[in-house]
């Protein structure tokens, strides 16, 4: 078990990535699945995010994502609609650009990264026998939403309403130059505080996917 404690950070309502994507790989025309990478590439992709290749006028919405990154460094690899449209496809190192989503100021957080204990002892062994299970992340976040930003006035309503929030993708900043990227779903969210149209909302959460460090 490994516990991170952080004082800053972003989470997005949607993905967020920095660095510079770039296509793995010639795609061919039609292609609904690639694979981005880049030196410095980091972030979270999520289902839902748009994006355009370099050449390609086409406004692409990602299908399946995940965190870059898991399980190979710097790199993921998405599904989005519609194919690839050129007629000569996409050609490796094309410059990918995703658009901005909606980013609210971490304040505070805490992260519990752990393994759950499987039994796997079976009639007649002698002594109980276990295993440990793949890795798991929960943890606390207080950000700073703006209710003048209108998905993070969804988020505040959703909140206000009991209605279940949208996932978010979070850079947890622990140190300059140390943050981890991960994607995770609110469990619970509390307002605690309003300024005007900011909100302090402090939520528990469940990790979804690989919590990835990006320790330089």
């Amino acid at each position: 078990m490994a516990k991170y404690r952080g004082i800053k950070g972003k989470a997005v309502l949607g993905g967020v990535v920095v660095g510079t994507p770039l296509v793995q790989g010639a795609v061919a025309q039609s292609a609904t699945s690639a694979t981005i990478d880049g030196a410095g590439f980091n972030g979270v992709v999520r289902p839902g995010d748009t994006f355009t290749v370099a050449g390609d006028a086409q406004v692409y919405t990602v299908q399946t994502g995940g965190v870059v990154g898991d399980p190979t460094p710097n790199q993921v690899a998405v599904t989005f609609t519609p194919g690839v449209v050129p007629g000569g496809g996409w050609a490796d190192n094309s410059a990918v650009t995703f658009a901005s989503n909606s980013v609210a100021q971490v304040k505070d957080w805490q992260a519990t990264v752990s393994r759950p204990v499987l039994e796997v002892t079976t009639m007649g062994d002698e002594a109980r026998s276990i295993t440990l299970d793949t890795p798991d992340w929960k943890g606390r976040i207080m950000a700073l939403l703006d209710y003048g930003d209108a998905k993070q006035q969804a988020f505040i309503d959703a909140v206000n309403t009991n209605d279940d929030p949208t996932a978010l993708a979070v850079a947890l900043v622990a140190a300059d130059g140390k943050l981890f990227w991960g994607d995770l779903l609110p469990l619970n969210a509390r307002i605690r505080a309003q300024r005007g149209a900011l909100f302090e909302v402090e939520f528990d959460f469940q990790g979804e996917g690989a919590l990835t460090p990006n320790w330089n």
